[in-house]
């Protein structure tokens, strides 16, 4: 039998890494990375990369290999990871892969969610529709040059970027030109999968445009990948097994050590490295990591109350900034850090944005014990929001591993066990010892513990039974399937409109569903049958 594939995921904090180096070291195995921000080989800190000492001499890969001014994305780590795999299987070794980049995983395990094909070589969709969008926003017409797409990124990392403006209309332009470009991405969509099209809400621009680099690159819309998944049951990638260990912990007591290995970080020098970091990027403006945003404010005042943050420090071209570290407006389009890309998702950067703006420039705003005391209580509020963005981060990471990866159909290979490693005390038995059981009976094929994994409808059932709405009584909201709805209907503000409605005109009005039968309610309906696509699948 082949070697099985092991993957060890959880949220932050909760000890995959150490797991994974235990288990390479009692197998014989090789770790993998499949951290976003730990291929970076600057900003250990910030990335928590394994430090040597850690590795404990288990071999890494795909760990702090790349610049900090490229971007990563799941297309690139499946070009990278596969001939890693292919390599150390080829020498008879166990390969672990470990991290908390969920989308990554799900991209290695299951071979049609996204396409392999060169990033550099596509012409992004996304930012064309947004070239499209902003040069109506501002009455020009005009398209932007398309650039290379994180396509991939951690899904779970948000995305926000700390811009500044001179009047409070840019803003407002700027989330404009978003939704325009969300639009246009849904309408380049609807023609060539209105399956894909009428499942995905018209703002998930991220979906939308790995379903249209799929179909561009593959030819093949992913409405039909999943159809045709549904049918012969071949979802996953590899033929051998794959066996899954998940490292749970309860949030009350991962909650707390959350918030102190924050404060280790901090103590660590996350802030000064960090800073560092920016100040090079002022520098030498990496394209990757920068798109235009609106001019700056001369008003430091307003650049920290409106979060301009490290967002400011790239606003004046390079010349500018060595002459006059003040926060002069430039003439024409400025460059604002991306923080939706690269190592700029890395925690820190925009939760400590307003104290990175106030030590720039507390010199031009105030000096002395005031503008001391402003810099401390700017480091505690910003600190308070890195470990708040933290526990939250670490909630959407079980999330995904819930309904991603815990339920779907039944796969034969697959295979998900639970380890609760709330106890620290009992972590050699209760994780370390049930985990090193199971990779035996792996390996052995010899019976395997009860499968955590939870069956549910295959993905093409879920994908023919979907429904979106359009609420016309609140102006025509769209509704992205039944949960959406029913939460909707239930809400304060759609149950005063629907009852104005009633009262004004006797109607209650109604929403239209789109796909599917919907039974006749308090609102009317008009329904259609779900669009079919007739490609296949191509693996």
């Amino acid at each position: 039998m082949a070697s099985p594939l092991i993957v060890v995921l959880g949220c932050t904090g909760v000890g995959k890494s150490k797991l994974a180096i235990e288990l390479a070291k009692r197998f014989g195995g090789e770790v993998i990375n499949a951290d976003s921000m730990q291929v970076y080989d600057a900003l250990p800190i910030a990335t928590n990369r394994v430090t040597e000492v850690e590795a404990d001499g288990v071999p890494h890969h795909l760990l702090g290999f790349l610049a900090p001014t490229e971007v990563y994305h799941a297309g690139r780590f499946l070009e990278d990871v596969l001939p890693v795999l292919d390599d150390i299987w080829a020498r008879g070794k166990l390969a672990i892969v470990v991290g908390g980049t969920h989308y990554y995983i799900e991209a290695l395990i299951f071979k049609t969610l996204i396409g392999t094909a060169d990033p550099k070589q596509l012409q992004t969709a996304a930012d064309a529709a947004a070239g499209t969008a902003q040069g109506t926003a501002h009455g020009t017409g005009a398209e932007t040059t398309a650039a290379p797409v994180d396509g991939g990124g951690s899904a779970e990392a948000g995305a926000g970027v700390g811009t500044t403006t001179n009047n409070s209309g840019g803003a407002t332009a700027a989330a404009a030109v978003d939704a325009s470009a969300g639009h246009t991405l849904h309408e380049m969509l609807s023609e060539v999968d209105p399956t894909m099209a009428r499942r995905l809400h018209p703002n998930d621009t991220r979906k939308i445009q790995r379903c249209l680099d799929l179909y561009r690159t593959r030819g093949v819309p992913r409405s039909a990948q999943l159809l045709q998944d549904g049918k012969d049951g071949d979802v996953l990638r590899f033929k051998r097994p794959c066996c899954c260990l998940w490292v749970d912990c309860d949030f009350a007591v991962l909650d707390p050590r959350l918030d102190a290995r924050i404060v280790a970080m901090l103590k660590g020098g996350l802030v000064e490295e960090q800073q560092a970091f920016l100040e090079m990027l002022a520098k030498e403006q990496p394209p990757a990591l920068f798109k235009d945003g609106p001019n700056p404010s001369p008003s430091t005042a307003t650049m920290l109350r409106a979060g301009a943050g490290a967002g400011a420090l790239t606003t004046l071209p390079v010349e500018d900034k060595e002459e006059a570290p003040a926060p002069l407006a430039p003439k024409g389009p400025s460059r604002v850090l991306d923080y939706s890309k690269g190592v700029l998702q890395a925690i820190g950067f925009k939760e400590f944005a307003g104290y990175f703006a106030l030590k720039l420039h507390e010199s031009s705003i105030q000096g002395g014990s005031k503008g001391a005391t402003a810099a401390t209580k700017m480091f505690e509020e910003c600190t308070d929001k890195m470990k708040r963005f933290t526990r939250r981060y670490a909630r959407k990471q079980v999330t995904w591993i819930q309904r991603r990866l815990m339920e779907g159909p039944p796969c034969k290979q697959l295979y998900l066990h639970k380890f609760n490693a709330s106890n620290l005390e009992t972590w050699d038995l209760n994780v370390l010892q049930e985990a090193v059981n199971v990779v035996e009976a792996q390996i052995a094929e010899t019976p395997l513990p009860g499968n955590d994994r939870k069956l549910k409808a295959s993905k093409a059932e879920t994908l023919l039974q979907w429904r979106k709405y359009t609420c016309d009584i609140c102006n025509g909201k769209v509704l992205n399937g039944d949960h959406e709805w029913q939460a909707h209907t239930k809400s304060k503000s759609h149950r005063n409109r629907t009852k104005k409605r009633k009262n004004g005109s006797g109607s209650a009005g109604g929403a239209v569903a789109a796909g599917g039968t919907v039974a006749a309610s308090a609102a009317s309906y008009t329904t259609r049958p779900p669009l079919n696509s007739t490609a296949s699948a191509e693996e």
